[in-house]
């Protein structure tokens, strides 16, 4: 499916994805790749709370590893089983999930918390993490309550920074992925 960006858009989109390219091949510490886009999105495309979700075979359970603007007490509440809540069904289906207002959401369960952003409601957007044919975790983030072209551009942009996450996971071996 093709989606047509807005030039503005597009561009910061571009800016957060190259600022990062030319560290990935030569990187000693990709786990800062990592982390450094997820500020980056926060930065360029107001995409808060980003987290990379992996599965954790010592606790059969999907965990955060990698992320910007969580706290601790957030990372340690945010695990998830196959098909548990939004998160878990990512994992297991392979299907971006987009969320105008987690308010009004039955299947999100709020493991993280959640303060209004500027008395907006808060939206959802989370894709897998899909290496070839594997799902190799959960890429999320919360913004602003936004409309639904919004949420589509915002999703295609996480796509393809799923994709960079995807290469890097791999390449580095940075999770485990024995849970299918």
């Amino acid at each position: 499916m093709y989606h047509s960006f807005p030039d503005t858009f597009y561009n910061r989109v571009l800016e957060v994805l190259l600022s990062n390219i030319d560290s990935i091949e030569k990187s000693e510490n990709p786990e800062s790749i990592l982390t450094n886009t997820l500020e980056l999105l926060a930065h360029f495309l107001q995409l808060q709370k980003g987290r990379i979700l992996l599965w954790d075979t010592n606790t059969s359970q999907l965990v955060v590893k990698y992320s910007y603007g969580l706290t601790d007490v957030d990372i340690s509440k945010a695990k998830y089983e196959i098909c548990e809540g939004i998160t878990g069904n990512i994992l297991d289906t392979g299907q971006p999930v987009l969320i105008n207002n987690i308010s009004e959401d039955a299947n999100f369960l709020g493991k993280i918390t959640h303060a209004e952003l500027n008395s907006s409601p808060i939206s959802y957007i989370a894709v897998p993490i899909c290496y070839q044919n594997s799902i190799l975790g959960v890429l999320a983030v919360e913004c602003k309550h936004q409309e639904d072209g919004d949420m589509e551009e915002n999703s295609q942009a996480l796509k393809l920074v799923a994709e960079m996450f995807a290469n890097i996971i791999h390449t580095y071996s940075l999770g485990d992925f024995s849970w299918e």
